[in-house]
């Protein structure tokens, strides 16, 4: 046959696509980005090339009519200044954990000791593999499990004894803010790896760390781009912090990375524009999606609260379950295409399951069908798992229409400006 490979491929890809159409997606790790915040991806911005930081023009080895591309530096970093409340914005790493290794080779040295996050908690899993190789010495950040917080006062204990350059905090699992106010950073370097909320800090939702400090502390916000901001995976680093942006700006660009994917920074600054007119509905429908499954869950299943006994002020929520039941769960909720992660950390008594809402909100789900996946996640919990009635719920589940986004006629008029169809 000819073209064989291709139709390989798209076998595999009818696969893949079927398991999505049915999937109940309940993944914290994933988004749904607009054909909107799609439109840059297919334009010719991906061949093109540029040398140099953002927050000047590099003159010297650029190529001619790259000044024109450092304009969309300049954008995107109006549009984060305005919705982040930073100084300096770079989205010319390639992934959350891209911008976490360039970020630690810039600014640390070989043999320097960090604080970090640890999995037990909630930190994600790779902090430490990457410091290790990097040449970094870690300590885990004390926490205290009563408190549901670290433990402040043992950090800044190792902060006055100890020479620490940095604090790197890299939660996976989050329904709260830690309080990293209470840090006394003196000359360290505090690395806010915010990947799971970075939209609602973006829309206000939730309070913006930037507020906790001045600008002439060594903090850095940053994170992936396609959780709680339905964007495409790309890498943000922020500051409020002049000095230490100018550590990074070309560090970056040419030492780290040579050739930046701009075509995914206008994606990233679509999404951006998309989240500052209807971030502020959207999140508020995801809340009105997680407070209504764990009323539904609260009397059945062991919900793990915040601090202020809330359910959840992020777009995850945490069950606790015992040893058998998510056995069953896991094994039926895959049997069934509900994606979700199961944990086995001891932030939930031991074991449990991490629900996202991010993704079903972007459907507008209503209370009903809030009620009902509570109904289905019960229904999974058990060894005797009715699969008919269990899959017929999932089928009665509202469609996936995508809501929160930009109507068809403003990506019409962007799309032939992206793809100069008015030169033609």
């Amino acid at each position: 046959m000819k073209y064989k490979e291709l139709y390989d491929f798209l076998n595999i890809y009818k696969n893949i696509s079927s398991h999505e159409f049915h999937m109940l997606p309940l993944c914290a790790a994933e988004n749904i980005s607009s054909d909107f915040v799609k439109l840059p991806h297919s334009s010719f911005l991906q061949e093109k090339y540029i040398l140099g930081g953002i927050m000047e023009y590099l003159q010297n080895d650029n190529f001619h009519g790259s000044q024109n591309l450092f304009d969309i530096y300049t954008t995107f970093q109006k549009q984060c200044n305005k919705m982040f409340n930073c100084v300096y914005s770079d989205a010319r790493t390639l992934s959350g954990l891209n911008a976490i290794t360039t970020v630690l080779m810039a600014l640390f040295e070989i043999g320097d000791t960090l604080l970090i996050t640890s999995p037990e908690y909630g930190g994600h899993s790779s902090m430490q593999l990457i410091c290790d190789r990097l040449g970094l010495k870690t300590i885990f950040l004390p926490y205290d499990y009563d408190k549901k917080d670290f433990d402040y006062d043992q950090i800044n204990l190792i902060l006055n004894n100890e020479k620490i350059k940095g604090i790197l905090v890299a939660l996976s699992d989050m329904i709260e803010h830690p309080h990293l106010e209470k840090i006394k950073l003196n000359d360290s370097i505090l690395i806010y790896d915010a990947t799971q909320i970075l939209g609602l800090i973006a829309t206000k939702y939730i309070e913006n760390p930037f507020e906790w400090f001045s600008d002439r502390d060594n903090v850095i916000l940053m994170g992936a781009t396609h959780k709680t901001i339905p964007g495409p995976t790309c890498g943000l680093i922020m500051t409020q912090n002049i000095s230490l942006a100018k550590k990074l700006d070309l560090k970056v660009n040419p030492d780290y990375l040579r050739n930046v994917q701009l075509n995914n920074i206008v994606s990233l600054l679509f999404a951006l524009y998309e989240l500052e007119y209807y971030g502020q509905d959207y999140f508020g429908v995801m809340k009105k999606l997680i407070n209504e499954t764990a009323l539904q869950l609260n009397d059945k299943i062991e919900i793990i609260k915040t601090r202020d006994n809330d359910f959840s002020k992020t777009h995850q929520l945490w069950l606790s379950v015992d040893k058998n039941r998510l056995s069953n769960l896991e094994k039926n909720s895959s049997l069934l295409d509900v994606s979700l992660n199961v944990r086995n950390r001891r932030i939930y008594n031991t074991q449990g399951v991490r629900l996202g809402f991010q993704q079903i909100a972007r459907f507008n789900w209503n209370i009903k069908a809030a009620s009902l996946v509570a109904e289905i996640l019960l229904s999974l919990t058990h060894s005797k798992c009715n699969y008919n009635k269990t899959q017929k719920m999932i089928k009665e589940l509202p469609p996936k229409k995508l809501h929160f986004i930009f109507e068809e006629t403003i990506t019409d008029e962007v799309y032939k400006i992206l793809h100069n169809c008015n030169l033609h």
